[in-house]
């Protein structure tokens, strides 16, 4: 038992390790277009951690038990995700995009377990969505990958607004339930996200149907 607990802390020791290098070669090497966000547990002002100056940051803030009265720091990882601008071809329906088979796709959004079922993961992919729309030049669209065989990352994403485009039996994963660390074969669903549309519906909750202001208004320029 202690043998199999050695190789399973020397297998995620190296895929932790493989994942930050890649991280940071993406972040600040690679030439493509990539913005990554954290989610951090938030907590009283300590001198050795990150302290938060603006309070809208903070997701669920008007749930702190002193009502922001008090200056506050960033604690522990609790989430992550990114967005990579990158080739990434949709087949037949490249001929009709504007910029070709280079699109933004999400990629690595991860919650902790015990942070998951509070909107945490929503506000990541919101982050990832909004930062998109701000790119230049723009894109209609955004993309990510989803394991077949999680249907609940497949409902989170649905009730996002995505939709199936087609699913690759090619992709590749590593497998750490054996002694040795291995790639194993798996099928990823390729999901979509019209970004026109969901800048609509933005700029639709800023509008304010009045008819008394717009009354005032059509009588002035009468």
């Amino acid at each position: 038992q202690k043998l199999v607990s050695v190789f399973k802390s020397l297998q995620l020791g190296y895929l932790r390790n493989a994942q930050y290098s890649d991280l940071r070669m993406r972040r600040y090497m690679a030439k493509d277009k990539n913005d990554m966000f954290i989610a951090r547990k938030v907590i009283p002002y300590q001198k050795d951690k990150q302290r938060i100056m603006d309070l809208k940051r903070i997701f669920n803030a008007d749930y702190l038990p002193d009502g922001g009265r008090v200056e506050y720091a960033a604690g522990e990882i609790l989430g992550f995700a990114e967005v990579t601008k990158k080739p990434f071809g949709l087949g037949a329906e490249d001929e009709f995009s504007e910029t070709g088979t280079t699109r933004p796709v999400i990629a690595n959004v991860a919650v902790k377990k015990k942070a998951r079922q509070c909107g945490i993961g929503s506000k990541l992919v919101d982050a990832c969505e909004d930062i998109v729309m701000s790119w230049i030049p723009t894109f209609s669209e955004i993309i990510l990958e989803v394991d077949e065989d999680n249907p609940r990352a497949q409902n989170f994403y649905r009730k996002r607004g995505y939709q199936e485009v087609f699913s690759n039996p090619t992709c590749r994963r590593y497998d750490t339930s054996g002694y040795f660390l291995k790639e194993v074969r798996t099928t990823k669903i390729c999901m979509r996200k019209n970004l026109v549309l969901e800048q609509a519906k933005k700029e639709m909750k800023n509008v304010v149907l009045d008819s008394n202001a717009f009354g005032k208004f059509w009588k002035a320029i009468s």
